[in-house]
């Protein structure tokens, strides 16, 4: 963000300027910087440590051209390059302590510049490892329990079912295959269609066809941004074998409804709660009324394991159909001995390891997240042009991330606005693609109409979420916001 008490002329010289003018005018902007240029081309910076070393090398006749000791070859951001490219040449420099970085256009040309100085760089989602993590990974190393044997793994089922208060669990190497496992062990059949909603990691869809299902894409509740029986029922059809709702971002969709829909239809439930982790629904943990609720630990999750999965299940002949498909399909009593066709969907006992020092202070990373997601809801809502996804009325968010909606006549700067962001260190994402607009599921049925989840794919964002995060942070990152939507709003209205 520039710095509003900051003009261009404060940070830039000329290159006929002299080393004691672009000195003092490093001084006067506090910044230890200067921006060498030629009518606004960019040539060079100068900073202190360039003057310090030049001084030290008795290189400075501070009546010289600034030119002589500038460094030519600055790290620059490039205006038009992107989020992620903005957020991660930010990143690189900053790595080797560069603490300020002009945007240039296409010819070189200063148009902006960012700084850091409190704050550093804020990702979209990160891991929280200073648990007991590195000792227990270690006591697996010295141990020799590295693979998919040893005690950490039983141990992490355990305690993440304390955690959920849900049943039968079985750990697995990640959440797609959660999803595929849960799917196989319930023995959904080739060609049983499943309905899935279009607005979410494309895992959904992805693991109906890997268990040999055909996914239906629905369109989404505008208010809980997930399936809801009205949107369901005109989906089923003889082939209908099962539905998989998804808690988008981790706020809770409608649960009770969709259960109750698919007992009157014989329909399985399978819950995606990958983003969910902290979630509740009623009166506990989200997963308690499906046949199965799969949840993910990679590395941007509430709770990670960097890549793993778990699923639960309702009895227990299904968890063990689970085990035995997980471990290759191998008789639990005879040593390779394959009774039914199964892969390796096991969790490694380092993981496991992780998994179970994250649960000890789960409570605590999910109360962190719950709290920055009310600080963002508050400042969210004193910024013209932004809103927040609306708050479920079927349970508690675990805000696994922050998303909001950019105003409809603001959509086409919603990329614009997340580069403005990266440039301020604050790394955002968009909301998912919805996928009845991909071309990997343009064979698959849909509703004839997706008109929310065209919406949200349209305007949607997604801002950072760490436990990491401080409030000043927070506040941070609204101030950064509600300065760039005045921005992008006088660009979108011919007033910038």
């Amino acid at each position: 963000m520039t710095d509003q008490l900051l003009a261009m002329q404060d940070v830039c010289v000329a290159v006929d300027a002299s080393i004691r003018a672009a000195v003092e005018k490093m001084d006067a902007n506090c910044l230890g910087v200067v921006f060498v240029t030629d009518k606004g081309r960019l040539l060079g910076v100068l900073s202190d440590g360039d003057f310090r070393r030049a001084v030290l090398s008795k290189a400075a006749d501070l009546d010289a051209s600034v030119s002589t000791i500038m460094n030519g070859s600055p790290s620059t951001l490039s205006v038009g390059a992107g989020a992620e490219e903005t957020f991660f040449t930010l990143a690189a420099g900053l790595e080797e302590g560069k603490k300020v970085f002009p945007r240039i256009d296409a010819e070189g040309f200063i148009r902006d510049f960012s700084y850091r100085e409190h704050w550093g760089l804020l990702p979209v989602a990160e891991p929280e490892l200073t648990g007991s993590e590195a000792a227990y990974v270690l006591q697996c190393v010295e141990q020799n329990w590295i693979s998919s044997s040893g005690p950490f793994v039983s141990r992490f089922e355990q305690d993440f079912a304390a955690f959920t208060q849900l049943s039968h669990p079985v750990a697995v190497s990640n959440g797609t295959v959660a999803l595929t496992l849960a799917l196989q062990a319930l023995q959904l059949g080739p060609g049983a269609e499943v309905i899935v909603p279009s607005v979410t990691f494309a895992a959904t869809a992805n693991a109906v066809v890997a268990a040999g299902g055909v996914p239906v894409l629905s369109d989404v509740d505008p208010v809980t941004w997930g399936l809801s029986p009205a949107l369901v029922e005109p989906l089923i059809s003889e082939r209908t074998r099962a539905v998989i709702p998804v808690h988008l971002y981790g706020s809770p969709c409608d649960i009770p409804g969709l259960r109750e829909l698919a007992d009157a239809r014989d329909l399985l439930l399978v819950e995606d709660c990958a983003e969910a982790i902290g979630t509740t629904s009623g009166a506990g943990h989200v997963g308690g009324l499906s046949d199965a609720a799969t949840f993910s630990f990679f590395g941007n999750k509430t709770l990670t394991t960097g890549e793993g999965g778990m699923v639960f299940f309702r009895d227990s002949g299904t968890e063990q159909r689970a085990r035995q498909l997980r471990d290759h399909g191998m008789s639990h009593s005879r040593k390779y001995w394959h009774e039914v066709i199964g892969y390796n969907y096991r969790l490694t006992n380092l993981q496991a390891a992780i998994g179970v020092a994250q649960v000890e202070r789960a409570d605590s990373l999910v109360s962190r997240k719950r709290h920055i997601g009310h600080l963002c809801e508050a400042g969210i809502a004193q910024i013209p042009g932004l809103t927040m996804m609306p708050v479920s009325p079927f349970g508690e968010s675990s805000y696994w991330l922050v998303p909001v909606l950019i105003a409809p006549d603001l959509a086409s700067h919603r990329d614009m606005l997340m580069e403005l962001l990266a440039s301020d260190g604050i790394q955002t994402r968009v909301t998912f693609p919805a996928l009845h607009t991909m071309p990997a599921f343009a064979p698959y049925p849909r509703a004839a109409d997706l008109p929310v989840s065209d919406d949200i794919a349209r305007r949607g964002l997604c801002l950072p979420n760490t436990p990491r995060m401080s409030d000043e942070s927070v506040a941070y990152i609204m101030t950064c916001l509600a300065s760039n939507m005045e921005r992008i709003t006088a660009l979108a209205r011919g007033e910038g």
